[in-house]
């Protein structure tokens, strides 16, 4: 089974589904009371262990309170759990290996970087990141190199989504990263120019957050590089590590 088609999607769903339930003060206990289940059914559905029917998600968002736009949003998404998720229309702009990552930041409700090398993916700018593909696949043609364009352009969206609601993102920068010239020439302005666009430009809903820090040169030496989609769905939650360096993790 594709982890990053069918099980992102149904914890996706299990957390906003638990994410109601707590914010409507209800207990696992009450809730399958009045839902004449089971509290481990409950608890299955929460943590994203097996599907759901779109009914049987309305039930519990009834329960909880929720509004009829949320309603369909939480049917919409138990639909989506039988689907493959958006990067598999991009074929072979993304690798196989990459598109559990890609599933996984999209479930993502706090994703936390550090970069030695690159602004990350989802603070470039189109012409940061199409410099930077072009450099990491020499080989590719310029459609290809276009569609890997457009599916980091995809991935950030997520950073400005209502609904469900955008991850908190987390970014340390290395002095290096905004410094270091572009292969077309410059002194490092188009680094600093995709860092801080993104980060203060980004249009970014009520609640969400995002954090940018940097590291100066004269601070030692540190981790390398690393993306961490964090989804914080409770006790024993998996944290996923991904790493990169320039060729090497790039979708």
């Amino acid at each position: 089974m594709d982890d990053s088609g069918s099980t992102v999607p149904r914890r996706q769903l299990g957390r906003y589904l638990r994410e109601l339930r707590e914010n409507a003060y209800v207990t696992v206990s009450a809730a399958a009371k009045e839902l004449e289940w089971s509290a481990p059914r409950i608890w299955r559905y929460e943590t994203g262990q097996v599907p759901m029917h779109p009914n049987d998600v309305e039930a519990m968002c009834r329960v909880y309170g929720a509004t009829r736009e949320t309603i369909e949003t939480m049917r919409a998404l138990a639909r989506e759990t039988k689907a493959h998720g958006w990067w598999h229309s991009y074929g072979s702009a993304i690798k196989d290996w990459f598109k559990l990552y890609v599933g996984l930041e999209a479930a993502a409700t706090r994703i936390r970087h550090y970069e030695v090398n690159l602004v990350p993916g989802l603070l470039q700018t189109v012409d940061y990141m199409t410099e930077v593909i072009a450099t990491d696949h020499p080989q590719l043609s310029e459609a290809e190199r276009r569609a890997k364009v457009e599916v980091r352009l995809h991935r950030q969206r997520l950073l400005a989504r209502a609904i469900p609601r955008a991850p908190h993102l987390e970014v340390v920068l290395d002095e290096a990263v905004l410094r270091r010239r572009c292969a077309t020439g410059g002194d490092g302005a188009p680094a600093r120019g995709a860092a801080r666009r993104r980060a203060t430009a980004q249009r970014r809903p009520p609640g969400a957050a995002a954090e940018r820090r940097g590291v100066p040169l004269g601070a030692g030496g540190h981790l390398h590089g690393a993306g961490v989609p964090d989804r914080r769905a409770g006790a024993g939650a998996d944290h996923h590590l991904y790493g990169r360096a320039l060729r090497g993790g790039l979708p």
